[in-house]
């Protein structure tokens, strides 16, 4: 039994006194930066009435939502009611005979199968284009809506204006490419789900903060990341509280599947919450 001793005592040594400190100031500040979210969200109401770049940034999810999202949810919940009936009454009524109206129904239901599949491939290639576009041009919108936080690290090394744009275009890349990495991981067994959406919730709170450091260059963001992981979280759970929100709400009123729009509203979300952490984050980073 020595190795049961052995085992008890290593991790009675991992979780010292300092490590549960650790751990709890680690989560107080978390819980005190998420807080810090609720109460931006006043501010955030008063510049959608009053603030133009606010008005424009929230015009634009406004059409995509309505252009984009809504048109692709309906279509695809229509013709899963569609399919599902006539799917049920072909195998309620079998007819093998080569004209009749079983095999014109076979007929109708593929082609109607085909023409949603071709609207889908369409308007969702046009709502990731236009989501880009607006994820690209939405750093410019957040900042004007509040005072920025006034960072002299790159003013004393004197960083480029080219660091800067390379700076947002890697992290863009590097944000799209890890929610690929981890839609992947999603499929693995038993473990993929849990794990895809913690990690997820970490990555779109630090691509979020990356967004409201709007004087700090790619290299020294990191480094600020690094020391400030708190925030990102804060940010990270925040998003993920407020699209589940919204998702829910939509469901409980519409009775459509979730898997229909949640990802959709997901990615709207995540520029909303851009909005929100430009007042949230100010604090904070001031601080």
């Amino acid at each position: 039994m020595g190795w049961l001793s052995d085992g008890y005592n290593w991790v009675k040594g991992l979780w010292s006194s300092d490590t549960a400190t650790e751990v709890y100031n680690y989560s107080y500040t978390t819980m005190a930066y998420s807080l810090q979210q609720v109460g931006a969200v006043p501010s955030l109401v008063r510049s959608a009435v009053s603030h133009e770049p606010t008005q424009q940034l929230l015009s634009h999810l406004g059409r995509i939502a309505v252009e984009d999202l809504v048109p692709i949810t309906l279509v695809n919940y229509a013709n899963q009611l569609l399919q599902s009936s006539g799917q049920q009454y072909l195998d309620d009524y079998e007819d093998d005979t080569l004209l009749s109206a079983h095999t014109l129904l076979v007929s109708t239901l593929y082609l109607l199968q085909a023409a949603t599949w071709a609207f889908k491939t369409r308007q969702q290639t046009q709502f990731l284009i236009r989501s880009a576009v607006l994820t690209i041009e939405a750093p410019g919108l957040v900042n004007e809506a509040h005072e920025n936080p006034r960072f002299s690290i790159c003013k004393k090394e004197e960083c480029s204006t080219l660091r800067f744009a390379q700076g947002s275009v890697r992290d863009l890349v590097t944000y799209l490419a890890t929610e690929g990495a981890i839609s992947l991981l999603s499929y693995t067994p038993v473990i993929g789900g849990p794990l895809s959406s913690s990690l997820s919730v970490y990555h779109r709170g630090r691509y979020v903060l990356t967004v409201v450091l709007p004087e700090v260059c790619n290299r020294h963001q990191i480094t600020y990341l690094k020391e400030n992981s708190e925030l990102a979280l804060s940010l990270g759970l925040g998003h993920f509280a407020s699209s589940s929100l919204v998702n829910s709400v939509i469901h409980s009123m519409t009775g459509i599947p979730l898997t229909l729009y949640g990802n959709q509203v997901e990615q709207l979300m995540l520029i909303t919450h851009m909005l929100l952490a430009a007042y949230s984050a100010t604090t904070c980073l001031d601080s």
